[in-house]
């Protein structure tokens, strides 16, 4: 296993702020509106509702049962209604005979041409490694009757650099991955023995490969190929013919290419239609356009004929034609018309198409809000990378009905189709199932100077390629560019002001195939803004922490710094989650698993995971495969929670989330999916699944701990996705504890604005009636309803504490120590004689502490921090570092020791300076002497970095000798966090 993790390297990479330009949203200001608390409280009143957690295994069984629901529901919009095109007669190559270039070829081509060499016999579709530079040869040996009609030989897909030769003569070529490409060779055709010869080359990327960077435009994702080692992990760029070959037989007078514009404002529909007219002697045509409904019922016909006149090549047209009363495409009822064009009785040509119209709004500030069919949209999606690409390789369509349903399933509108334009079939289907799609260019982190050209040859390309689709309803130019002045690249890569002008030819180049293109030039923008149209910026803060928001910031309701008066997207978002067991064990190679399943065990042996790497932040280190997948699996279920509703919040800014990753390709090929390649859902799909309620309430609050004399206010928020405006909403709340006491109910009535989030008011909870024993779990259930049926529930967890500690006699030093003191119940202020311990926060009275441990024996407590970080004391040196440490929502308690404490007591603090989740710690602690530790933070990789083997773990509450030392943040903590409070009294008490 290689020991650089590129993307979490790309992660690492800071957003670059050009402040002018940008501007940072603040909170949604949440009303002081209060629910009524209602006093007639038990559990036999109708108006008491406690929220109930379906099992994993309820949800899976309703998972299977929903798909074969929607199965059913969705069979009508796939079942065709109208008159199929007669098709062309085709020619398909199914195979090949196959080997790589070598160095015998250089020199002597005709030995390919020949056969000669070593080759072995492969089926198309053929795609596989390695990555990198090399050349190969695909090869076959036919037969074909020839007649008056033209021979055009198709390429549906071939990666990356293709030559085609026939008999000896090169016929076609062609650059890219994603376009099909054709080319006539009926003069090169014979009735007997013709030799096909395919040359497919290979190249480093753009994106460069060990210092290296090639032509090939691709960025990272693909089809992948089926080998752990390497075809398995993050889409790599091999190559090889991938979809299907063919020799047509045409007229020489044929539709080479149509598309749809459909105008639903006028009710009508604009049709291009490109003909290739190889007969020069040809003047006229006549051109018959047929449109009917293709899988719904309706009574509309169109037939029309229409004589023009043409030229020798390829002539383009233009009709308008009224289509009174159009059924609308959309994602609940995907209406689709089939269009078939006759060419003078002849050639037929058909494609489906939809009545829909999708634009943004670049009128009112702030810009970017979405429109489907002149009604507000949040499109609400996930990446794919991959594994609808294999459906079609490998004819597999009814699993790709599949994979669209399970997105319908788990309420996503549309899927981001990660970073490369793919095969039609799968627009296709997304046509037919009512999904929309965001199509991507194939660009990631920067374009080579060198290759601006092509790459603005091929974005006309996709645009040709994916407009007659309805689904298709955005398009992007690159993901995730980079500052190349900080990579010291500028000279080998375009500049941001060189792509800025890029992105502006390429603008013109989509609007010259489509007109009406909504486009967002860059997805998850690191050098941003772009200085047009929407923006977009990808978020990690579960996984690589912090990354763009820190998780306390996103949750609270702030965003990153964004394009001003734009609205934004965060086209990715997401963490790890180790596949399912029997998944590994029916999948995985053996060597990468236990002998059993309670033997000593940990992640780096899957290749290229990041677990072992990136979990240290977020949970603890398990050491058996079974807790390994069980924690992994949780926190990945909790980060699309968070995040996903975190966003929603934001919909006033935020129009558009696509979670990464859905479905994966391969055996742990993106373990950041939510369901695995055997298409079984990990916890977090249904997580995801109920944070995308397209009508949903939602609670939230930055405080999860509290005393039983603390009053909490906490958030309720109703997130409508739908166009459809709600009024009378009744909202019942309920407390009660883990066994179901009820201890107080709270009512309101709500009003929702379509296609609108927004906090309608707060629930006050007053705890102190409740009795605790020094902690008890808390439940506030809600449920939403409109006109008597429920619409969604919700609930909100949090930790009551009782202040039953015995106080322990504190003299502080130093103004941190002076203020965790007053704030902590436990302690008591009072002076040097009759304290039982010294707290010290300053350097400056480490001398005046040092005569106090000698002359007093007092015990001490060490609050490291800035005034506080690198001292001597009683001949051992102390020093506070960051490296490898980022700042922690998370750290790990030592159980072992403080066994009564729970594994993540110490996450999500809450910070009452800035009224928000805040950090733990930002620091360790660098000493000889470890005695105990009893609160710790594993040690980071580097950004380029993958970790082997367990990780060390480095001191933020320990005690030696000398006394306590700590890192923890405690300025804003003590006081409104029991569990910090608690942990000081316990430590302390160790030295008493």
């Amino acid at each position: 296993m290689g020991t650089n993790d590129y993307f979490a390297a790309i992660a690492g990479t800071m957003i670059e702020n050009r402040k002018e330009f940008m501007e940072n949203i603040q909170p949604v200001v949440v009303p002081d509106v209060y629910f009524n608390e209602m006093h007639n409280s038990n559990q036999d009143n109708q108006d008491v509702f406690i929220f109930k957690e379906l099992t994993y295994d309820q949800e899976l069984n309703a998972y299977y049962s929903g798909l074969e629901s929607l199965k059913r529901k969705y069979s009508t919009f796939l079942t065709r209604r109208s008159k199929p095109a007669k098709k062309r007669e085709r020619l398909y190559f199914n195979e090949f005979d196959f080997r790589f270039e070598t160095i015998n070829d250089y020199t002597d081509f005709n030995r390919i041409l020949e056969g000669q060499g070593n080759w072995e016999k492969i089926k198309i579709p053929h795609y596989h490694g390695p990555t990198g530079k090399w050349v190969s040869y695909y090869r076959t040996v036919f037969d074909y009757k020839k007649d008056n009609l033209n021979d055009y030989i198709v390429f549906k897909g071939s990666d990356y650099l293709t030559e085609v030769y026939l008999n000896g003569r090169q016929v076609l070529s062609h650059e890219g991955f994603f376009y099909p490409f054709e080319g006539d060779i009926t003069k090169y055709l014979r009735e007997k023995s013709n030799i096909l010869l395919v040359k497919v080359e290979n190249d480093i990327t753009t994106l460069g490969e060990n210092k290296r960077f090639g032509k090939k435009i691709y960025a990272a994702t693909g089809i992948g190929w089926d080998d752990p080692e390497e075809g398995w992990h993050h889409c790599p760029p091999g190559g090889g013919i991938f979809d299907k070959v063919y020799i047509e037989k045409r007229e020489d007078m044929f539709v080479a290419d149509a598309c749809v514009f459909p105008d639903i404002d006028r009710e009508s529909a604009e049709i291009k239609i490109i003909l290739n007219c190889t007969n020069p002697d040809k003047k006229n045509v006549k051109i018959n356009i047929h449109i009917e409904p293709f899988n719904f019922d309706d009574d509309f016909r169109f037939n029309e004929y229409f004589d023009k006149e043409i030229y020798d090549g390829e002539n383009h047209y233009y009709f308008d034609i009224k289509i009174n009363n159009p059924k609308l495409w959309d994602n609940d009822k995907p209406n689709l018309y089939t269009l078939v064009i006759t060419i003078n009785d002849g050639d037929e040509y058909e494609q489906h198409f939809g009545m829909r119209k999708f634009h943004m709004d670049t009128s009112n500030k702030p810009y970017g809000t979405l429109f489907l069919n002149n009604e507000k949209t949040l499109l609400r999606g996930a990446n794919e990378m991959g594994h609808l690409q294999l459906c079609v390789i490998n004819d597999d369509y009814n699993q790709l009905i599949e994979d669209i349903l399970i997105a319908k399933y788990c309420n996503m509108n549309y899927y981001r189709i990660t970073q490369r334009p793919v095969q039609s079939e799968i627009y296709d289907y997304c046509d037919m199932l009512g999904m929309m799609v965001q199509v991507d260019f194939p660009l990631f982190g920067q374009l080579v100077k060198s290759q601006i050209y092509e790459a603005t040859r091929q974005i006309g390309e996709m645009e040709k390629h994916i407009r007659r689709h309805p689904s298709v309803i955005m398009v992007s130019y690159i993901n995730e560019p980079t500052n190349q002045f900080k990579t010291n690249t500028h000279h080998i890569n375009l500049t941001r002001a060189e792509m800025e002008n890029w992105f502006e030819i390429c603008d013109r180049f989509i609007k010259h195939e489509n007109p009406y293109r909504v486009i967002k030039r860059v997805e998850g923008d690191y050098d941003p803004p772009t200085f047009e149209g929407l923006s977009d910026f990808h978020c990690y803060n579960m996984w690589y922490t912090n990354h763009a928001i820190p998780i306390g910031d996103l949750y609270r309701g702030y965003l990153p710094a964004i394009r001003k008066d734009w609205k934004t997207g965060c086209g990715e978002y997401g963490t790890e989650g180790l596949d399912n067991l029997d998944l590994m064990k029916k999948r995985y190679p053996t060597e990468w698993l236990p002998k059993n399943d309670e033997d000593f065990w940990i992640p780096d042996k899957i290749v290229k995971a990041q677990t072992n790497s990136m979990h240290g932040d977020w949970f603890y280190e398990q050491d058996n495969i079974k807790d390994w997948i069980y924690f992994s699996q949780q926190h990945q279920a909790k980060s699309v929670s968070m995040m996903t509703l975190a966003l929603r919040r934001r919909s006033d800014y935020v129009v558009q989330t696509a979670l990464h990753l859905l479905i994966d390709a391969y055996p742990s090929g993106w373990m950041k999916t939510v369901v695995g390649v055997d298409r079984k859902p990990k916890p977090a799909y249904f997580a995801f699944k109920k944070s995308l309620i397209p009508f949903k309430i939602n609670l939230r609050c930055d405080r999860w701990t509290c005393y039983k004399t603390d009053i909490i206010d906490i958030e309720c928020w109703i997130l409508n996705d739908e166009p459809k405006d709600y009024s009378d909403i009744s909202i019942i709340a309920t407390l009660s504890d883990d066994v179901g006491n009820i201890f107080k109910t709270y009512s309101i009535k709500a009003f929702s604005k379509g296609g609108t989030s927004l906090p309608i008011g707060k629930i006050r909870i007053d705890t102190s009636s409740i009795e605790v024993k020094q902690r008890k779990k808390l439940f506030l259930s809600v449920q939403m309803q409109y006109q008597g049926r429920t619409m969604d529930t919700d609930v909100f967890c949090f930790n009551l504490f009782e202040k039953d500690y015995n106080n322990i006699m504190v003299y502080p030093l130093g103004l941190i120590a002076e203020e965790v003191v007053n704030t902590n119940p436990q302690f008591i202020k009072t002076d040097l004689e009759t304290s039982s311990i010294v707290i010290i926060s300053d350097k400056k009275y480490i001398s005046k502490v040092l005569e106090i441990k000698k002359t007093k024996n007092k015990s001490i407590m060490f609050i490291l921090n800035k005034n506080l970080d690198d001292f001597e004391f009683n001949g051992h040196k102390y020093v506070i570092s960051d490296k490898r440490m980022w700042k922690a929502t998370y750290c790990p308690i030592n159980q072992s020791i403080l066994t009564e404490y729970e594994w993540d007591d110490l996450s999500f603090i809450y910070d009452s300076n800035s009224d928000k989740i805040n950090y733990a710690a930002e620091c360790f602690i660098q000493c000889e002497n470890q005695e105990e530790v009893y609160v710790f933070s594993y040690k980071k990789p580097s950004f380029s970095e993958s970790i082997k083997g367990s990780k060390e773990k480095r001191p933020i509450l320990m005690l030696n000798k000398d006394g306590i030392f700590t890192t923890l943040n405690l300025i804003g903590r003590t006081g409104f966090n029991p569990i910090i409070d608690k942990l000081l009294y316990d430590v302390t008490r160790k030295l008493l």
